[in-house]
């Protein structure tokens, strides 16, 4: 069964933002990104580990470097890092995934309390 909750922010004169909550990438994130074409993509992709369970509960990194390629003009901000001890990615080690991958140009993996301005 397919998992789908966003909040897409859009005012006029402002950048919209897409908002993923906990849910895996699937076509509907997929269709509602094609069809907003959101400046800002922020992406809960901590990827999570539970010992006996298969897959993730949330996005992964790969979902990032799907999002990075199918939406070139937004930015991705990668979110729920740090938040639990199942999550697979840190802060640390998702900015090291999106240098890794040289997503730096437009993907921030912002730290705990940063406050970014667009």
């Amino acid at each position: 069964m397919w998992r789908f909750n966003a909040i897409l922010l859009k005012a006029p004169g402002q950048k919209t933002f897409y908002v993923s909550g906990d849910t895996v990438w699937n076509e509907l994130v997929e269709l509602a990104l094609n069809k907003y074409m959101p400046d800002i993509i922020v992406l809960n992709a901590a990827e999570t580990a539970y010992e006996g369970i298969k897959g993730s509960s949330i996005m992964e990194a790969n979902d990032i470097k799907k999002c990075y390629a199918l939406f070139k003009n937004s930015k991705i901000l990668v979110v729920h890092l740090n938040s639990y001890p199942h999550n697979k990615y840190t802060i640390e080690t998702m900015k090291k995934f999106v240098e890794e991958n040289n997503m730096k140009d437009r993907v921030i993996v912002p730290e705990d309390g940063e406050i970014l301005k667009f």
